[in-house]
């Protein structure tokens, strides 16, 4: 890793897919991501993050010009968020019927992320996210952060029509960043991830269109490696290592004794995953209600532009949205 350099100056660097900073191995891995950049980009760096937890990756007190969130925002951890602010347990109605209105706003989140983004792109000041949307547009790179961004479980038990949605929606936010990043014209980098297992189509198709759009694909360990191959997707895949075994503590972060070189061991059952499936009914419940979703999607879609044309009361005005859709997408009139 530490062979590539680039000698550049004034380099922006945007890292996306940041997670939850409630224990000590994510920290690691963000810390060890900027400082590698920083070995990679031999000049002026400065760094800009999108997470899903703004307050813990502040309490890190890493040098980042900004800390924001993502373009959309994941179901479940907003449901989470309004958990802890109003003190609910997630086994509650309440946090149940959060997690629904969350899920549906998502949807919302990304009509209002196209139309924005368009904006954006054309030179005009976007209204949803324009933070985020600016920081993109400006930087030189995107970085996907190191995790394990991109799977569709983390055990072996049976699946649940909750929990397929969930991981659904988690993919479904991260892959929206790429798209994003792509659509105004970044280079996106992930770092090394541990990919999969998926245990649905769907899962798979939303991985592999996100990591298509990547300009390459790093990977941690073996079966991660294969379980890309095996997604047959275009970008170059690398096998490395974890960034982890690279990061530098500070001198007073323990009392143990590291003058050796100390290995930590986490057993993992990834390669008896790959060959679980989910029981029948539970996938198709879960496909009914994405279509369900999506239908709410369109819908919701279509009488917000044809309340825009109405307002509007010019042809002129909608000769203005056609034309900047056009020109985002790169056509001409």
């Amino acid at each position: 890793m530490k062979s590539w350099c680039v000698f550049l100056t004034d380099v922006k660097v945007h890292i996306i897919h940041v997670g939850n900073m409630a224990n000590k191995g994510t920290q690691a891995l963000l810390k060890t991501d900027i400082s590698l950049i920083k070995d990679i980009v031999k000049g002026k760096v400065s760094f800009s993050v999108s997470t899903t937890d703004v307050d813990g990756v502040k309490r890190l007190n890493l040098s980042l010009n900004a800390v924001l969130p993502p373009m959309v925002d994941i179901p479940y951890e907003r449901a989470d968020f309004f958990a802890r602010r109003f003190g609910y347990t997630r086994d509650s109605f309440t946090y149940l019927a959060f997690a629904i209105a969350s899920l549906f706003f998502m949807f919302v989140q990304m009509i209002l992320s196209v139309i924005s983004a368009v904006f954006v792109k054309v030179g005009l000041k976007g209204f949803y996210r324009r933070e985020v949307l600016r920081r993109v547009k400006d930087c030189n790179v995107i970085v996907s952060y190191s995790d394990e961004n991109f799977k569709e479980t983390a055990s072996l038990l049976p699946l649940n029509i909750y929990w397929i949605v969930t991981w659904w929606s988690m993919l479904l936010s991260r892959t929206w960043d790429i798209l994003t990043a792509k659509f105004l014209g970044k280079p996106v980098v992930m770092f090394p991830n541990s990919i999969g297992p998926f245990r649905t189509c769907i899962g798979r198709f939303l991985s592999k269109l996100a990591l298509n759009n990547c300009d390459y694909v790093l990977v941690r360990e073996p079966i991660s490696y294969e379980i890309v191959k095996s997604l047959r997707i275009r970008p170059p895949k690398i096998l490395t290592s974890d960034t982890t075994l690279l990061f530098k503590p500070a001198c007073d972060s323990s009392n143990d004794d590291y003058s050796n070189p100390v290995v930590g061991i986490s057993p993992g059952v990834y390669s008896h995953m790959m060959i679980i499936p989910i029981l029948w009914w539970e996938y198709l419940l879960a496909f009914i209600v994405i279509v369900f979703l999506i239908k709410r999607f369109i819908s919701i879609f279509w009488r917000m532009l044809r309340h825009w044309i109405e307002l509007s009361k010019s042809m002129d005005y909608l000769w203005f949205f056609c034309h900047i859709m056009l020109v985002a997408f790169g056509m001409t009139i």
